[in-house]
């Protein structure tokens, strides 16, 4: 599903990084800790503000991954 998405940006904070991409419907996060993917993470029907909102809590530590 990723190759069909377009990369937009990366946050970074310590052990943890979060790549977005954009879908035609919506956005994907990659989570990413210790250099491992813990999950991708789709979301539709939210705004960028959320998306990104998501990307800098993963990175905070505010979220875990779903997996």
């Amino acid at each position: 599903m990723i190759e069909n998405a377009r990369f937009c940006t990366k946050y970074i904070k310590e052990t943890r990084t979060a790549e977005l991409y954009e879908l035609a419907d919506g956005y994907i996060i990659r989570m990413i800790e210790n250099k491992q993917i813990k999950e991708d993470r789709v979301i539709k029907g939210k705004s960028v503000y959320y998306v990104v909102d998501a990307c800098e809590n993963w990175c905070e530590g505010i979220i875990d991954p779903w997996i």
